[in-house]
């Protein structure tokens, strides 16, 4: 014991030998030394180092899953930050550990923490592990109460090679897989696993049992489980994956996904009609193909042209369709997403649920849009609405025609808001083309009157011009005309006194009288 001791004595830089001896973990002799240790000192799984560092920190700096998860069973801090502010979640992004950043996220990390990493991996350019951080946090908020029940039932359980079967009560739930002696037996947990600790799950047929599956663990150990038939077989394997990740990763095989998928959501429906409280009326055939019949929202021929298809896994619009989204689901999330799917990348997810087992509800974040299954009946939890089922159809089918309605009616509003955007828009390009045409009438005429105001002012200008020149024609021509008289009528005065001379030369005695008017001169000459 005294040995053991020396590994909490800190160096001169706080490091301890704890740190050194779990960045060299051997596979045989760290578990045993290590767990020696703690048992010892059991807060020396969070003792500070060297820039208050801890053991889980130099772990993960070395890449050392096991040493990890050793530790984090041991109760180490995964949200522990150094004297930088670094978290182990951080060294991992920024050296690309990819399997030790899966290995922390599936642990647990606090929102702080997720932030920093979501924001480093954007920085570089780890677009990958961006999407890892992304889509951990997002299942953090599907069905946080982890302790609830999820399924349960009676299954068969191997007690070992050649050893024989064991029918035992199953309880899954958020965090584990228990087995139990029975449903009323439930105060002694026979068998336990961690669903953190599952690594893949598969299957196997078994001497006298088919429908078998194999849990196995990231301790090499292997728990095998089988059913009364394959469709419970296949229910059992979806939930247990679903509830592990809680997102679309899986630790099952895909082929194995999509054909467990397909043998529970499409392979034994006959078809059927799906018709709804909202006026919508759809047939669903036994090949997956979905048509839109009738719908009060009709409108240009849309719905007439909206097939979509369904394979167990995905509902997705038929080529040439008219189409609000599509949707996908992995046994356990529903997701609904915009844009083309053939692009997947680009789409964008409007809706997301998660599928609780028991109560049979499709269960999200607002309450009011909750749904839930009675025995024909897919209907809201809260206030009006209801999908009504005639013949044998998958009810993720009917499910998803309630996202899709979702859908439309987000688009509608959409391209209502757009409309009352560009309607005040194109009024005030109207107004401000009447009020541009007003003020160029105005202007036009204010320019014409100007015009026209100006052209009178130059004819009385002119006609003024010409009265005064008219008016000084006629004075000077009065002027000329006096001048004229002034000067014929003293021509005719000395005619007179020429005549008056030469009268009284001849002695003539006459009486003459002259007579002028202005132009004219009239003599008149009588005898005495």
């Amino acid at each position: 014991m005294k040995e053991i001791g020396l590994a909490s004595i800190e160096g001169s830089d706080s490091t301890t030998p704890f740190h050194y001896l779990v960045r060299r973990w051997d596979a045989i002799i760290s578990p045993k030394i290590l767990t020696m240790i703690i048992k010892n000192e059991p807060n020396i799984v969070n003792a500070l180092g060297h820039n208050s560092e801890t053991p889980l920190h130099h772990a993960c700096l070395k890449n050392c899953e096991e040493s990890i998860s050793f530790l984090l069973t041991h109760k180490a801090d995964i949200n522990k930050r150094s004297k930088n502010g670094e978290t182990c979640l951080s060294f991992a992004i920024r050296a690309g550990y990819k399997g030790v950043i899966k290995l922390l996220l599936e642990h647990g990390a606090d929102a702080d923490s997720y932030k920093v990493a979501y924001r480093l991996s954007m920085e570089l350019g780890m677009h990958d592990i961006q999407n890892m951080v992304e889509e951990s946090q997002q299942s953090l908020k599907i069905r946080s109460n982890t302790l609830k029940d999820y399924k349960k039932g009676l299954i068969n359980r191997s007690n070992g090679k050649n050893k024989g079967w064991k029918k035992v009560w199953l309880v899954l739930n958020g965090q584990n897989l228990k087995s139990y002696q029975s449903e009323l037996e439930i105060d002694t947990v026979l068998y336990e696993i961690q669903l953190k600790d599952i690594e893949t799950i598969t299957t196997e047929e078994q001497p006298n049992n088919p429908f078998s599956f194999i849990v196995s663990t990231k301790d090499g150990y292997k728990t095998i489980f089988s059913t009364d038939d394959k469709l419970s077989m296949a229910k059992w394997i979806l939930a247990i994956d679903g509830l592990k990740t809680r997102c679309f990763n899986s630790c099952i095989n895909q082929f194995l996904k999509k054909v467990l998928l397909h043998s529970v959501y499409k392979e034994s429906y006959k078809g059927g009609f799906i018709k709804s409280s909202f006026d919508e009326e759809w047939m669903y055939s036994s090949d997956g193909i979905l048509e839109c019949s009738e719908s009060s929202w009709n409108k240009g021929g849309a719905s007439n042209n909206m097939t979509y298809l369904w394979d167990g896994q995905q509902l997705v619009p038929q080529n040439g369709s008219h189409s609000f989204g599509w949707g996908r689901f992995n046994g356990f999330i529903f997701e609904w997403r915009v844009g083309d799917f053939c692009l997947d990348k680009t789409t964008q997810k409007t809706k997301e649920y998660y599928w609780e087992e028991i109560e049979r509800e499709y269960i999200t974040e607002d309450i009011q849009q909750c749904w839930k299954w009675t025995r024909h009946f897919l209907t809201l939890k809260h206030g009006v609405g209801e999908w009504i089922v005639e013949g044998e159809v998958p009810e993720p089918v009917v499910f998803f025609l309630s996202l899709l309605r979702y859908s439309r009616l987000a688009e509608s509003e959409k391209l209502k808001q757009q409309s009352q955007i560009t309607s005040p828009d194109i009024n005030n390009n109207v107004n401000n083309n009447n009020n541009n045409n007003n003020n160029n009438i105005n202007e036009n005429s204010s320019n014409n009157n100007e015009n026209s105001s100006n052209n009178n002012n130059e004819n009385s200008n002119d006609i003024n011009s010409s009265n005064n020149d008219i008016e000084n024609n006629i004075k000077n021509s009065c002027s000329s005309n006096n001048n004229n008289n002034n000067h014929n009528e003293n021509i005719l005065n000395n005619n007179i006194d020429k005549i008056n001379h030469s009268i009284d030369k001849m002695n003539i005695h006459d009486s003459v009288s002259i007579c002028s008017n202005n132009n004219s001169t009239t003599c008149e000459i009588k005898e005495a």
